[in-house]
């Protein structure tokens, strides 16, 4: 990470530190922390310090210099001085995710860096780890928090409040340039990139597509506007995309994307043109694990959102909207903004927590057809917040057996770290 510093000098102007301490033993034991490197351009946020009964949580400014000082001091002497705060630590940098990378806008350990980042953590264990209580924070002039996990994530910006493993997070960005967004074409892979610290002219494009039991790779392409397309043949069972730099030949960012395979892989950043082949190829297969037709949008929210949640709880799939059950198209009668709108607004308000959506449409045969992708979920298990968890069976959906659902929760806590 130091060596990292160092070559990125230049590029960082600070770091804006954030931790939370546990006070209810009178002595602070940390909870979380995270250190994200701003660069020329960033304003950094004012510092603030909110001490509750028995939580305490800091937001500061370090200079390049104290930011080394602080994980060098980790790193050899396990101690954390942050201001007035002075404690010793046990645990250790992770080995397995010293140095890991995540693409832009990516989610890993609960955060979504804006830009490619390197991520160290620093884990904590033994009784150096703070645990943030469970009941309201409150005080006159502070914030009001509903528990000290909810602190923890609005003060952390974290991505739910769901319980952090106890680590110190430094997050170091390549302001470079990212990929603002991969496009699905018909035929076509495209990516629009946005460029900070290298000119677009210094970036290249390098395509990778599986189809029909076929490769497609392109070669190195440059960038015109700041974008890139690239052409393929057959239906799409997986699309990845780098952006290069031709001056030091090194890998800056990244997407990919499957509509057949691990939906869990789908990305934020990803613009789906729905195809005309994919949905006639889903019909042809038929209703499945992964595969839903709905003749019509019920009228009872519910009946649709078992499928919704069901799905966002095992594999993933794809609800047809105007598909009978036999695969007979019928189309939709009502305007396509009015159904993404109720299947939005139902995801939002009846889901717990709302799962990854995408809406498309598409028309085979002079008639309307509404595609509805929802991601394998990632903050397992979901439920439909009055009718309770679903589960894909085959071709149905089903009431999740308790023993699913503790191991739902089981598993989502061990993946958010894996």
């Amino acid at each position: 990470m130091l060596g990292i510093l160092r070559n990125r000098r230049q590029t960082y102007k600070c770091a804006l530190a954030r931790f939370v301490f546990s006070l209810e033993t009178g002595i602070p034991k940390l909870c979380y922390g995270r250190l994200d490197f701003l660069g020329t351009g960033d304003h950094p946020l004012n510092d603030l310090r909110l001490e509750y009964e028995n939580l305490m949580l800091i937001q500061t400014t370090l200079s390049l210099e104290d930011a080394s000082r602080l994980a060098s001091e980790l790193a050899r002497e396990k101690r954390l001085q942050l201001g007035d705060v002075a404690i010793q630590l046990k645990g250790n940098f992770n080995h397995i995710a010293v140095g890991r990378y995540v693409p832009s806008r990516q989610r890993y350990a609960q955060i979504r860096p804006e830009w490619p980042s390197v991520l160290f953590e620093f884990r904590l264990d033994g009784d150096s780890v703070g645990n943030p209580p469970h009941e309201p924070q409150v005080k006159l002039n502070l914030p009001f928090y509903p528990s000290g996990n909810e602190a923890t994530a609005e003060f952390c910006q974290l991505e739910s409040a769901d319980y952090p493993q106890t680590q110190i997070l430094f997050i170091l960005p390549d302001f470079r340039a990212r990929i603002r967004a991969m496009k699905l074409l018909e035929g076509r892979l495209g990516v629009s990139v946005e460029a900070r610290e290298e000119n677009l002219e210094n970036l290249r494009a390098k395509f990778y597509v599986e189809s029909d039991g076929k490769r497609f790779r392109s070669d190195d392409l440059a960038l015109e506007n700041g974008a890139s397309e690239f052409s393929y043949d057959g239906d799409l069972k997986l699309a990845i995309v780098h952006i290069l730099s031709a001056v030091h030949g090194d890998d800056i960012d990244n997407r990919s994307f499957s509509p057949y395979g691990d939906q869990a892989r789908w990305s934020e950043g990803v613009l789906i043109e729905t195809s005309e082949l994919r949905v006639k190829e889903l019909i042809r297969a038929g209703e499945g694990p992964r595969v839903e037709f709905k003749s019509s949008l019920p009228p009872d929210e519910h009946r649709f959102l078992d499928s919704v949640i069901a799905f966002a709880n095992t594999n993933g799939g794809t609800v047809l909207i105007g598909v009978g059950d036999n695969g007979e198209v019928l189309g939709i009668k009502e305007k396509t903004e009015d159904i993404h709108m109720t299947i939005t607004n139902w995801v939002s308000e009846k889901c717990d927590p709302p799962p990854q959506i995408s809406l498309g449409e598409v028309e085979l045969d002079g008639k309307r057809v509404i595609v509805l992708d929802i991601s394998q979920g990632a903050d397992k298990p979901y439920q439909d917040i009055d009718k309770g968890f679903f589960v894909r069976r085959g071709a149905s959906n089903r009431q999740a057996k308790r023993s699913e659902i503790d191991a739902m929760f089981r598993d989502h806590q061990v993946s958010r770290y894996a």
